[in-house]
């Protein structure tokens, strides 16, 4: 990345009517060791009192806007428009960096390794602040993440510049995975490094929680099919691997359902 006069990080927040978890989010960017970064809050027309909190701070390195969208993925492509730093991530209300020092190890990270996108631990929190548990993949498979068996949190990946324009958007029409569809095309442009630092912190409760237990596996084989990367090349294998890989989501659903009754 050449030298800019933008910001080094975007952090991009969408919100719609959480104005704590706003809050809660905020206190987590601003902590931040390294402070050359900007805050774009994408609000989708709240009630609640998030536009006057909004309007009531005075930081320079917030810019924000409020009025209705189509959605979660829509707000994040408003975010997208809206960023002008280097380096972006998705840190939605609620949701927090793991320290105070993510975006130093993440500035360091990239300038020593000058990658063009990466990812690193994210962590499960429930809402009472104790953690629940850690998501990491130390060696990245793309075959893991087009067969729907893995996924990387969007807390914890962070996008270049150069790559975010490649992609250019988030498709919302693949539901909750639209962010795992992304990270797909991004990979297939350049493959993320692997970050072994706590980078963010997931709240559990959020809107993807009721999902199937095969619901990345399904959207999985839509992905595959709509980019043209079918197992063995033929649509008719992927469709028999696809329904192998649902069976085995489910047979691990309740195969820890199981043990924890115990």
């Amino acid at each position: 990345m050449g030298v800019s006069s933008s910001p080094r990080f975007s952090v991009i927040t969408i919100c719609f009517n959480n104005l704590s978890g706003l809050r809660d989010t905020w206190a987590s960017v601003q902590e931040q060791s390294f402070t050359d970064f900007e805050w774009v809050v994408v609000d989708g027309a709240s009630t609640d009192g998030t536009v006057q909190w909004l309007q009531s701070q005075d930081d320079p390195r917030i810019r924000w806007q409020s009025a209705a969208d189509e959605g979660i993925y829509d707000a994040m492509n408003k975010g997208i428009t809206r960023s002008t730093g280097d380096i972006a991530v998705f840190m939605n209300a609620a949701d927090r960096f793991s320290t105070a020092q993510v975006l130093a190890i993440v500035d360091a990270d990239q300038r020593d390794r000058h990658w063009a996108w990466a990812y690193g631990v994210m962590r499960y929190v429930r809402p009472d602040g104790s953690v629940e548990g850690i998501h990491f993949t130390p060696s990245f498979s793309i075959n893991d993440l087009r067969l729907g068996l893995r996924f990387i949190g969007h807390q914890s990946a962070f996008f270049g510049r150069e790559i975010l324009q490649a992609v250019e958007a988030y498709k919302p029409e693949y539901g909750f995975a639209a962010d795992q569809e992304f990270m797909y095309r991004a990979a297939m442009i350049e493959p993320p490094a692997a970050i072994p630092h706590m980078l963010g912190d997931f709240l559990l409760g959020g809107v993807s929680k009721d999902v199937p237990a095969d619901y990345f596996v399904k959207v999985a084989r839509t992905m595959r099919r709509d980019q043209h990367t079918q197992v063995a090349g033929n649509d008719a294998v992927d469709a028999a691997v696809t329904g192998a890989l649902r069976a085995g989501a489910w047979a691990r659903k309740w195969g820890r359902q199981l043990l924890r009754r115990g």
